[in-house]
């Protein structure tokens, strides 16, 4: 096994382990975080540097914040059918929650928190849809990897999060370590 194959079977036991926790998602986001920390140390550090430049800049500040009404929106679901707002909000409320991709572990604890919600979510008449930048390809990942009951939708272009103000710039050398993860994510077949 290289040292590559060690540390995504290493990450990918953190994932396991934070997901198998008996405690609310924060905690297990945190117990993620600390021991990717022990393990990739510059990718954590490159990840608090970006949380305290996006406080700094007070990115997110434009963001909707729950019950706001969002501006509608299509965008093509995980199979390429094209999906609007409004046709998930004509069955009720509805819980979107914006990911990077079936690369990362933060999305993946807080997906499957909503994926076993999902029954509870759906009993009181709401639904759940993520949102990704990725291609059709990931998305359906994504939706296999956490065995998924709601949809993905791509937002390829990232023009739906752009409009909500979700986006902002990481910065060359935090883009650079993100995507050399990203690569050996993939290599890796996480």
């Amino acid at each position: 096994m290289t040292g590559l194959e060690s540390t995504a079977a290493s990450l990918a036991e953190v994932f396991r382990k934070a997901d198998a926790l008996q405690a609310p998602l924060h905690e297990r986001l945190a117990f993620c975080s600390g021991e990717q920390r022990k393990l990739l140390p510059g990718l954590e550090s490159a990840s608090d540097d970006l949380v305290v430049q996006i406080g700094k800049r007070r990115a997110g500040a434009v963001a909707p914040a729950v019950g706001d009404k969002l501006p509608e929106f299509q965008l093509a679901d995980s199979e390429g059918r094209q999906v609007s707002l409004g046709s998930y909000l004509e069955r009720g409320p509805l819980v979107i929650s914006f990911n990077r991709g079936p690369w990362c572990n933060y999305c993946g604890l807080e997906l499957q928190a909503l994926a076993r919600a999902y029954p509870f979510i759906t009993a009181a008449g709401g639904d759940v849809v993520s949102i990704v930048p990725e291609l059709q390809s990931q998305a359906r990942a994504l939706q296999a990897k956490h065995e998924l009951p709601f949809g993905v939708l791509i937002d390829r272009d990232l023009l739906c999060a752009v409009s909500l103000g979700l986006v902002f710039w990481v910065g060359a050398h935090k883009r650079c370590v993100w995507r050399a993860w990203r690569r050996s994510q993939s290599v890796s077949g996480q």
